[in-house]
């Protein structure tokens, strides 16, 4: 899952919102610094999306599915697709508008923006300003999506990864991906739950 969804599956207060984000912004040992129990809870939740996410067997066939030179990053091409699927049907998945959402989010991120460091600051400036989470729907702003993740990689990891050809995998795949997504929401709406986030359950396909 990339960060739509994880705001989407965190509950709705600031700090675990933000720990929900940091989790994938923060060094290990940046996050092992974190002290607000709000934030960590944000910060477990996440991990424990991801363990789920990994694990799952729609993620586990998509995966096998990718090309060789795209299946090395398998797990940042699947979780932007994931996120792409969800914006495709987000007010029947979120029972809300995408728009709206995504105001509140950034309002809790620019409430939290004083806590942060000054690097993460400049991120969440750039989140809002540019609406990154809004990009998803559409295989333009996915490519988009997936070369801002590029410019995070480290030189030789960036020389390897393309955009382009991951692109043009979800657009040949598409048909294929869509079920793939409609098994692995429920179960991660399911684990939500346990925290307390209530998401319309939409029957699997």
């Amino acid at each position: 899952m990339n960060w739509l969804a994880h705001f989407v599956l965190s509950p709705s207060d600031d700090r675990a919102r933000l720990g929900g984000w940091l989790a994938d912004v923060l060094t290990p040992s940046e996050a092992a610094s974190v002290s607000d129990p709000r934030v960590l809870a944000g910060i477990r939740l996440h991990r424990e999306i991801d363990r789920l996410t990994d694990a799952h067997p729609a993620v586990l066939g998509s995966r096998s599915r990718l090309p060789q030179g795209v299946r090395r990053y398998a797990g940042i091409v699947l979780d932007v697709a994931w996120d792409h699927f969800l914006s495709l049907r987000f007010r029947e998945r979120v029972g809300r508008d995408l728009g709206g959402f995504v105001e509140e989010v950034h309002a809790g991120l620019l409430r939290q923006r004083p806590n942060l460091s000054a690097e993460v600051a400049a991120v969440v400036d750039r989140l809002v300003a540019e609406s990154w989470l809004t990009c998803y729907r559409d295989a333009d702003g996915y490519e988009l999506t997936l070369r801002r993740i590029a410019n995070r990689l480290s030189p030789r990891a960036r020389a390897g990864f393309s955009p382009e050809a991951a692109r043009r995998h979800l657009e040949a795949e598409h048909d294929r991906l869509a079920p793939a997504f409609e098994r692995l929401w429920p179960d991660l709406v399911a684990l939500a739950a346990t925290e307390g986030v209530v998401l319309p359950m939409v029957p699997r396909d």
